[in-house]
């Protein structure tokens, strides 16, 4: 069986950690997105429109969603489909 050399070893550390970094930031990008029906789930069934604070947070959402088609449609379905608000 041969051995692995220290930078053989180093270079496989590294590719592990930047997949799990990967992984990570994958992860909080999806719960970022998905949280947004379950938000506006709680603002909608307080009786009014969603806060400012809200918008702002979401905003980046909004402006993909004002500039592309698909996302638009996807979000649209995610929201009212799945959530039933329909914004």
């Amino acid at each position: 069986m041969a051995e692995e050399t220290v930078i053989q070893k180093k270079e496989k550390g590294v590719g592990c950690r930047l997949r799990a970094w990967a992984a990570w930031v994958l992860a909080a990008v999806l719960v970022y997105v998905l949280s947004l029906g379950p938000v506006l789930k709680i603002e909608y069934s307080n009786g009014g429109p969603s806060s400012p604070v809200v918008d702002a947070f979401y905003a980046p959402l909004d402006w993909i969603c004002s500039h592309n088609q698909s996302a638009d449609v996807l979000m649209r379905w995610y929201l009212g489909g799945v959530w039933g608000v329909y914004p």
